[in-house]
């Protein structure tokens, strides 16, 4: 039952990574945004198998997201043209 639980969880972090990295969509962050898309092909196997993967994802997912806000450390992206394109 415990899978089931981290499953429906992982629907919503994964929208929720998504939406910020392309928040912040730009040359420099599209590599690490489309890996960000790609996760879920992390998530394969049955219960303990999936788990494991699952905890892989949320590490990538992590590392990805870093990388994906680094460039807003320099500088202000309140003016970046995407940032209309995403739904509230």
């Amino acid at each position: 039952m415990e899978v089931r639980k981290v499953e429906r969880a992982l629907i919503g972090e994964y929208r929720d990574l998504v939406l910020r990295s392309l928040e912040t969509l730009s040359p420099s962050t599209g590599d690490a945004t489309a890996q960000i898309a790609e996760l879920p092909d992390l998530v394969r196997g049955y219960e303990s198998i999936k788990l494991r993967n699952v905890a892989r994802f949320r590490e990538q997912a992590a590392a990805l997201e870093a990388k994906v806000l680094s460039p807003l450390d320099s500088g202000d992206w309140s003016s970046n043209p995407w940032r209309s394109a995403i739904p509230p």
